[in-house]
């Protein structure tokens, strides 16, 4: 849904809706990044307080309209004295981050093409690989990155953490000379099954696909063991 203000309200509602909440996030590419950070944090709080197994988008909509201005005069005041060249230097994106995110386990499909989808629509590189435990990886401009993280964490899950995050100030170089990854994907290596709808992949072919990578480091951190190459 789009708002006058150039506002955009992103809604997914999960198969369980209304027990479950909502994930929902906005877009706003002309605020700043300091206004839309504490228009989401206060968006989230909102439906956090809202009662479960009510519908609730409407009040979600109601909720956006009636403070939305609150946010966008807060940033009129703070960049009314720039022009525009000076605010879009202001905006400019610098950081280049690379999240390593663990899962107790990654099942759903739903959340296995968020996953991927996010990823791809925020132009980050990096790998997910879907069983138990979970890994994501994600990297690209940091603000792109805590979108992902911010949209990525809503969702419910029963452990979700950032193993590792790895940031570099790479000025107005070109970020692709820092990516480890081409894209984004999701791998598969020689699933096993295990009990129920468990399964697990083949850790040795995970740990080749790592240190192809430059990424072997990431195994122990992971598994707390160090990983063996597998000889083909």
């Amino acid at each position: 849904m789009d708002f006058q203000s150039g506002v955009e309200l992103v809604c997914q509602l999960p198969h369980e809706y209304p027990a479950v909440c909502p994930v929902v996030f906005t877009r706003a590419p002309n605020m700043s990044r300091a206004s839309h950070s504490s228009l989401s944090e206060a968006l989230q709080d909102f439906i956090l307080g809202l009662d479960h197994g009510e519908i609730c988008l409407y009040s979600i909509i109601d909720w956006i309209q009636e403070h939305l201005v609150n946010y966008e005069s807060c940033d009129n005041s703070e960049q009314g004295t720039l022009n525009r060249l000076e605010k879009l230097k202001l905006e400019e994106d610098s950081i280049f981050t690379r999240l390593w995110i663990y899962s107790h386990h990654i099942y759903s499909k739903f959340k296995r093409r968020d996953i991927i989808d996010w990823a791809q629509e925020l132009k980050l590189s990096g790998f997910s690989l879907p069983g138990k435990p979970g890994v994501v990886c994600v990297e690209g401009y940091s603000r792109a990155v805590d979108d992902y993280w911010h949209r990525l964490r809503r969702l419910n899950w029963k452990k979700l953490a950032v193993k590792e995050r790895e940031e570099k100030d790479i000025g107005d170089a070109c970020i692709d000379g820092f990516r480890k990854f081409a894209g984004f994907e999701e791998k598969v290596f020689d699933v096993r099954g295990g009990k129920g709808r468990e399964y697990h992949m083949d850790l040795g072919m995970l740990y080749d696909f790592l240190k192809e990578h430059g990424s072997a480091h990431i195994f122990q951190m992971y598994f707390g063991v160090e990983g063996k190459y597998n000889a083909t």
